[in-house]
């Protein structure tokens, strides 16, 4: 039977039965990775902390991923503090006190990033809006502009067929005008 170890650039299936004691752990510690095709910003890791814990004290060596993932959670630094408990260099209440610190900084700092990112996308979709009804009111204004000057040009050649029906009126008119007296 395979097992799967899953990391966060890709799914690797071990091709061997014989795997290692520490494989094995992680692959049972890791319940779900879930990849968004959307963002991967919204990657999420399901992770056993507890487990996690045990697996990196009982002298497991993760890989450079794993190694990653376990920091970003935050399991090496509560190992890192469990080790000074051990050693007398601080009090578990010290240790509980500066994991919880250091988790809510990170948990800050991550919203803090997920609010970033959703206000650039909003001004950068309240910029595209603002563009797109500038170059629709510069459409609209060449639009009317057009318009106005076959309007213009409509009337002026109505007004230029009114002068020359009003010139062929008044050139019959005025030679008629010209010959009566001519006659009498």
């Amino acid at each position: 039977m395979q097992s799967v170890i899953l990391t966060t650039k890709s799914i690797n299936y071990l091709k061997t039965k014989q795997l290692c004691q520490q494989e094995l752990d992680f692959s049972v510690m890791v319940k779900r990775i879930s990849l968004s095709t959307t963002s991967l910003l919204r990657m999420v890791v399901h992770l056993n902390f507890d487990r996690a814990v045990e697996w990196v004290k009982n002298g497991a060596q993760p890989s450079d991923t794993v190694r990653r993932i376990l920091s970003y959670k935050g399991v090496l630094l509560r190992r890192h503090l469990q080790i000074g408990v051990e050693k007398g260099a601080i009090s578990q209440e010290t240790a509980d006190v500066r994991f919880n610190e250091w988790l809510q900084a990170k948990e800050a700092k991550i919203n803090s990033k997920k609010s970033d990112v959703e206000n650039n996308a909003r001004n950068t979709k309240k910029a595209r809006l603002e563009a797109e009804k500038k170059a629709n009111e510069a459409k609209a204004a060449a639009v009317a502009a057009k318009r106005q000057a076959a309007a213009e040009a409509e009337a002026a050649a109505k007004a230029e067929a009114e002068a020359a029906a009003a010139a062929e009126n008044t050139e019959g008119e005025a030679p008629a005008e010209t010959e009566a007296p001519a006659e009498a």
